[in-house]
């Protein structure tokens, strides 16, 4: 979902279309394609038997995916990129990060969290209507996970209050 919002918000950030592609490209190989390539290896290497993986095999992947974060939050102040990108991916540090400390004890939904951070982050940028087109996808994608017995209305709650929680705080902060 991220590589694909990173994507939309580099072509509206950049002015050239090939700065769009290239920023764009960059977000999601930090943010989503390095992310799951350590999954695959995870997989591979007999470290991690299934891609629905236990609560405790999901906590160093959710760190890994912050440190991956945090590096691409750095390289793109370093060079000094458009803010909106920059707290987009400060957004996906710290979900990640505050995931990766809730799931030490409790599992919280990974999926409600990150379709409600679109959904919030796209409304913010690109404006009321975008939200309200796409704010049925977290109904969708929690109503499914509930229905596939992968959370509880709590965890799912849990997700989508947390994302809230920061997209707010990030408001707050002048971001989006």
């Amino acid at each position: 979902m991220f590589a694909a919002l990173g994507w939309a918000i580099a072509f509206y950030a950049y002015p050239t279309f090939v700065a769009g592609v290239l920023w764009g490209a960059l977000h999601g190989l930090l943010i989503s394609l390095l992310p799951i390539l350590y999954v695959v290896w995870l997989l591979q290497t007999g470290r991690i038997t299934d891609i629905s993986m236990t609560r405790k095999e999901r906590r160093i992947p959710y760190f890994v995916g912050a440190g991956f974060a945090l590096f691409a939050f750095v390289l793109f102040a370093v060079l000094d990129q458009p803010d909106v990108m920059r707290c987009l991916i400060l957004f996906e540090f710290l979900a990640l990060l505050i995931m990766g400390i809730i799931n030490i004890w409790w599992q919280i939904s990974n999926h409600a969290t990150s379709v409600t951070g679109m959904v919030l982050i796209s409304g913010a940028v690109f404006g009321s209507t975008v939200f309200w087109l796409m704010s049925p996808l977290i109904l969708i994608v929690c109503g499914l996970r509930y229905y596939l017995k992968r959370h509880t209305v709590a965890q799912l709650l849990g997700g989508v209050a947390l994302a809230t929680m920061l997209v707010l705080g990030l408001q707050v902060a002048g971001c989006f």
